[in-house]
């Protein structure tokens, strides 16, 4: 676990089944036995389906930091019209490992979203925007809103509505 965080310094965890696949050669049982181990010393902590050291942090460097905050920024301001990666990468000037790992760890963060897989959106203009249907709704008889209400209550274009609404 720990050459593991060593090397991905921007993962806080290790997913249980990536330890599995490493240990493939013991049994499914002896693995979870260590696991529980580990856990029982009060030097690793579960989240999901991972594990981590106890009050693993992720450090970036000031350069990943000015990423990251620049990738935030950029998201922000394309506010419910998402940005596709291509076009977030465009935007940023920036590509590479690096790149990826600070948009991962942006998304594991809960600051950004990814939505239908395609289309990324700050978590505070997804929330603005709930808030905004419950209002809409909260104020209609029926409390339904199809996607031509959606639109016209946003201003968004069936691009980024379809994707809002199943999300």
């Amino acid at each position: 676990i720990e050459a593991f965080l060593e090397k991905n310094r921007h993962s806080v965890s290790v997913p249980i089944s990536l330890l599995r696949d490493e240990f493939k050669s013991y049994s499914e049982n002896l693995v979870a036995l260590a696991i529980e181990s580990l856990l029982g010393e009060g030097t690793h902590v579960t989240s999901g389906d991972s594990v981590s050291l106890v009050n693993r942090s992720v450090s970036l460097t000031t350069e990943e930091e000015a990423l990251r905050v620049k990738v935030l920024r950029v998201i922000e301001g394309s506010g419910l019209r998402g940005l596709k990666k291509d076009e977030l990468k465009s935007s940023c000037a920036s590509d590479g490992a690096t790149f990826t790992e600070i948009i991962s760890l942006l998304i594991r963060g809960g600051e950004v979203l990814l939505i239908s897989n395609e289309f990324f959106f700050s978590r505070t203009a997804v929330d603005d925007l709930k808030s905004l249907v419950y209002e809409y709704a909260d104020a209609s008889e029926d409390r339904v809103i199809d996607v031509s209400v959606f639109k016209s209550l946003t201003g968004l274009s069936r691009k980024y509505a379809i994707p809002l609404l199943e999300y």
